[in-house]
């Protein structure tokens, strides 16, 4: 098996004094780099689908998203009194999130959630994890509540194991059923074995435990949890061999391993923050030349087959050294485009304004397809809904709220993809990668990426096509086995370039312009098979419709 690179914490991107968290109205122009070089000739992929053959149901859980209880909830809650902003609230509608991970990434492992639930004007404060400044716990467990029965959602949370204890967490989850919170999923810890052993931590203080030391406690944390929630899962954090990735110390290494070799007792799921790429470590690397960005847009797409190969890595690791935890599902409770670290203002900035592009959406799609892939894989977790400067779905801004091309990759998915996943073949150009950043170098990664589904009552076929080439427009031929369509409908997501954004930039190398990117209907001939043209850079959206199937297999998704 490859070693794989993995797991970034959220910690390293995270810059103080990157512009203002503001409650405004929404609203969107589009950044745009530097036209690309005009597209090449079409060439020629297929796609077969066969629907008389649904593999499996689609977990809704997917399509999950990670909050924080920092900044009033990344911006959940209006900014002069303790409410959720009804703006957001409705921008979130059409992405049905089913699940929101809580109190966070890093800043979990520091949450007192007893200083989130008095009354707003006398709640308690706590250091920001990330710049050691005081913050009040203004997004609590009230206001937790309150997102879930707007939206729906359920919580996905995670138990401070950094500085808590299993009789906090034991606290928290009867404070949740006080409040009649549907409180199932649980994950203990994140990324304790991330920070080494050492001083200089956020707060001055590391956040690191030794896997046998962890293993020894999960079991206390999943009996105390399961005491309160009797349905309760309870999932252990996980950690591989992250290769190139400089900032896990040499302890760290094999940290998993070590952890299931002392692991008694079972655990629900295992949890894994192996979906974060590119991430350029340095201060040199440059986005303002054309075939610079695309080479960093190769790796970048390159890093869901790390991701692919990671998992294959964690599946394997569990069958032999955790034979009673062999067939445990897995999470993926962070995930999400991060282009890289710096000790450089102006090049954070630059890193920042990647994670808004198009190039990031179709990164995301690259990864939603890995998960879809994968059978073991029941939840994951999109960092984050709403932030005020980074790669979001949507982004507070100074010209307010702004829909990112990934806010729209996610409503295109939960407006236009049903509940039975077929099967689905896939011909197509390939493309090479070089090594950048934590990313190896790979070669023959397939341009497309297709995914299909079906409907309930089998009238309804939906496919989501992805044409990751920079400059190649793909004419795709799509058949349909054992489908009848009598009418199609597509709707395409895409840009002039990979590099586009919508909103202003923080980079003073970007211009505003343009309408926002946002998906509009493409031509989709009907017939079977149909063909298509998919420009560079674009997310196509198939629906099919015929005649409703007087039976199929095809079962209603979990709520």
């Amino acid at each position: 098996m490859k070693r794989a690179v993995l797991l970034l914490p959220m910690l390293t991107v995270l810059v103080a004094g990157c512009g203002k968290n503001r409650a405004s109205a929404s609203g969107s122009g589009v950044v745009a780099a530097a036209p690309q070089t005009p597209p090449a000739a079409p060439e020629r992929a297929k796609v077969t689908i066969d629907a008389t053959r649904v593999l499996r149901l689609v977990s809704p859980l997917l399509f999950g998203m990670h909050i924080e209880w920092v900044e009033n909830g990344n911006g959940l809650l209006e900014a002069d009194r303790p409410a959720l902003r009804s703006e957001v609230l409705e921008l979130l509608q059409p992405l049905r999130v089913p699940a929101f991970r809580f109190p966070g990434g890093i800043h979990a492992d520091y949450y007192d959630w007893s200083l989130g639930i008095a009354g707003p004007n006398h709640r308690g404060s706590s250091r920001n994890a990330f710049n050691g400044q005081s913050l009040e716990h203004r997004f609590g467990t009230p206001e937790l509540v309150a997102l879930l029965e707007k939206t729906g959602a359920e919580a996905v949370l995670t138990a401070n194991y950094g500085t808590g204890s299993a009789e906090q967490a034991s606290a928290w989850a009867k404070h949740l059923r006080s409040l009649g919170a549907r409180a199932r999923l649980w994950e203990v810890g994140n990324e304790i074995y991330l920070t080494g052993p050492r001083e200089g931590g956020p707060n001055g203080k590391a956040i690191y435990r030794r896997p046998e030391e962890y293993a020894k406690d999960f079991p206390r944390y999943r009996s105390a949890l399961r005491a309160v929630f009797p349905d309760a899962l309870v999932g252990a954090i996980g950690h591989l061999d992250t290769g190139a990735f400089p900032l896990a110390p040499e302890e760290s290494r094999d940290w998993t391993v070590r952890m299931l070799e002392s692991l008694e007792g079972p655990v629900d799921f295992l949890a894994v923050h192996n979906a974060y790429a590119p991430v350029i470590l340095d201060d040199s690397a440059s986005f303002a030349d054309e075939r610079a960005r695309g080479e960093v847009y190769r790796s970048l797409y390159a890093g869901a087959a790390e991701t692919r190969e990671n998992l294959d890595q964690v599946l394997e690791t569990l069958a032999r050294l955790s034979p009673a935890n062999a067939n445990v599902p897995l999470a993926v409770t962070e995930f999400g485009p991060l282009f890289g670290v710096s000790s450089r203002r102006d090049q954070h900035a630059i890193y920042v304004d990647q994670s808004r592009t198009l190039a990031a959406a179709l990164y995301v799609a690259s990864l939603l397809d890995v998960f879809l892939g994968e059978p073991r894989i029941f939840l994951a977790c999109y960092t984050n809904p709403i932030h005020r400067w980074y790669g979001s779905l949507l982004t507070d801004t100074e010209a307010g709220l702004v829909r990112t091309p990934t806010y729209h990759l996610y409503s295109l998915y939960r407006s236009r993809f049903e509940p039975g996943l077929l099967s689905t073949v896939v011909t197509s150009p390939t493309f090479d990668a070089r090594a950048n950043g934590i990313v190896k170098a790979h070669s023959g990664l397939p341009d497309l990426l297709a995914r299909a589904s079906l409907s309930a009552d089998g009238s309804r076929l939906t496919a989501l096509l992805v044409n990751r080439s920079l400059d190649r427009p793909l004419r795709t031929a799509v058949s349909m086995a054992g489908f009848a369509p009598r009418s199609t409908d597509c709707l395409l997501l895409t840009a002039p370039s990979p590099a586009s954004i919508n909103g202003p930039g923080l980079t003073t190398t970007t211009r505003t312009g343009g309408e926002e990117i946002a998906p509009r209907p493409w031509p989709c001939p009907a017939g079977n098979p149909l063909e298509v043209e998919i420009p560079p850079n674009a997310i196509l959206s198939l629906v099919a419709e015929q005649a409703p199937a007087r039976t199929t297999s095809v079962a209603p998704p979990r709520k």
